[in-house]
């Protein structure tokens, strides 16, 4: 893979550790503060932008200085660039990462409120909370998940896959069930 697409999957995974596109001189300043904030390591707002293209590439087209991609990498969980490229390039796949959707604590909401799921290819399920982190399924149409069942679940993590505890379905015994294990699990709150 080149240097560039390299970057630019680098320039993304930088927007979502800092939460926020970088288009304006504001988010270069942002950026600037939130990578200080979390290396202690100070880059120049005139970096960030080289490295956007907001402004002219750094002299005689030379890619940023390898210490100033380490900090890039480093920002975003790795140990250095070259950590970051075998992730891109396939080479390795990172054991622990960021994760910075929406997240829904299933204690703070009231009983009876309840929640639609959907994940791929087309599973759809409605279920309501019964109090205390339990849960009962109201709808399923092309899942696994029937009506009826019940099930654990601490937190919702938009876009996550969806680990159900203590499932347990037409009185068998309880099992734990993952639903979108590789795309994640959309959802809803749903009001009445």
């Amino acid at each position: 893979m080149a240097n560039e697409e390299i970057y630019q999957a680098l320039r993304q995974r930088m927007e979502k550790v800092a939460g926020r596109k970088i288009k304006t001189p504001k988010d270069f300043d942002y950026l600037t503060m939130h990578i200080f904030n979390a290396l202690k390591v100070h880059i120049a707002p005139i970096t960030l932008k080289r490295f956007w293209g907001y402004v002219g590439s750094n002299a005689n087209g030379r890619s940023p200085f390898r210490s100033t991609l380490n900090a890039f990498a480093q920002y975003v969980g790795y140990t250095d660039i070259d950590a970051f490229a075998n992730n891109i390039n396939g080479k390795d796949s990172a054991e622990s990462d960021f994760i910075l959707n929406d997240t829904l604590l299933t204690q703070s909401l009231a009983k009876s409120t309840r929640i639609e799921l959907r994940w791929h290819p087309n599973r759809r399920v409605v279920i309501k909370h019964e109090g205390m982190e339990m849960f009962k399924v109201l709808e399923s149409a092309n899942s696994k998940l029937k009506a009826g069942d019940t099930f654990l679940c601490g937190q919702i993590i938009d876009g996550e896959p969806l680990t159900l505890r203590y499932l347990v379905q037409n009185g068998n015994s309880p099992v734990n069930y993952v639903c979108g294990r590789v795309n994640g699990v959309k959802y809803k709150l749903l009001h009445e």
